[in-house]
């Protein structure tokens, strides 16, 4: 098993930075903690994006559900998550706002401060955008503990703000978790190899999805008479429908039901005319 990264001194802060961690862009970037490195109070997740071309560590369920609908939703070029604040400056906003700053655990080693995802939107006149957004559970922002969450959300936005780029802190409340738990269901399917590499399969199941009624069987007859017809397994054929559904070739109301392959679709799809791949 992989050992946890020691953060307790700057020598270890340096040696991170020194090894690439918080650094690069799309494939080469690394984020500045991984999923080993922090006991997530939720679910954390690796997932991979052809987007980046490389595994993304997200600490949370809410994290990994803002990620698949930006994902989903395209227009960007790039997705660093936990992205390092330069240590020299939240130290000075956290002085000019009086504010404690972050320490790591049992030191008195300033921390560095992350922001959960900066991302990188290719703009209308074709130039790259970076939006900065942190992401916590609406809890954390009252009650007890909430002030102290609140002033290191505060020193996030001073910073991105000295920085002319665009912060915006997210809850739970803004993300649609239907949306987001029907991508993670679809999205697994465009790491199969065997799936993605299928391209005859994926025409053929289109032009076959198109003369089919979805809305009057379970899911997983309508798929598996489609299988049969396009001469592929069953499991394949499940696959194909949620590679469909996750490049969008598929489309249908994705907020408005939860996939499940024993009942059927709460509405007729409209597809992509263009052919898959």
């Amino acid at each position: 098993m992989t050992r946890r990264r020691h953060f307790k001194t700057l020598d270890d802060i340096e040696r991170h930075f020194r090894n690439g961690f918080g650094c690069g862009e799309g494939s080469r970037y690394k984020p500045w903690l991984l999923v080993r490195d922090v006991p997530s109070q939720g679910r954390s997740h690796i997932l991979w994006s052809d987007l980046c071309g490389r595994e993304h560590h997200l600490l949370s369920d809410h994290e990994c559900r803002y990620f698949l609908i930006q994902l989903w939703i395209g227009g960007l070029t790039d997705v660093r998550e936990c992205y390092p604040l330069p240590l020299s400056s939240t130290l000075a906003i956290a002085s000019g706002l009086g504010i404690r700053h972050p320490v790591y655990p049992g030191t008195i080693t300033p921390a560095i401060m992350t922001t959960d995802f900066l991302l990188t939107r290719k703009s209308p006149d074709g130039k790259a955008e970076l939006l900065a957004r942190s992401i916590k559970p609406r809890e954390k922002l009252s009650g007890r503990g909430s002030r102290r969450v609140l002033e290191k959300e505060e020193i996030q936005r001073v910073y991105w703000r000295l920085a002319g780029i665009g912060w915006k802190l997210v809850t739970d409340a803004d993300i649609d978790c239907i949306l987001a738990d029907n991508l993670s269901f679809a999205s697994a399917a465009a790491r199969i190899a065997q799936v993605t590499a299928d391209k005859a399969g994926q025409n053929n199941f289109m032009a076959t999805a198109r003369c089919t009624c979805w809305t009057s069987r379970p899911l997983a007859h309508t798929v598996r008479e489609l299988s049969r017809l396009i001469d592929r397994p069953f499991e394949h054929g499940v696959n194909l429908f949620k590679l469909q559904v996750w490049k969008r070739r598929m489309r249908f109301n994705l907020s408005a039901g939860k996939l499940h392959m024993t009942e059927p679709l709460w509405e007729e799809p409209t597809f992509e005319e263009c052919a898959a791949g």
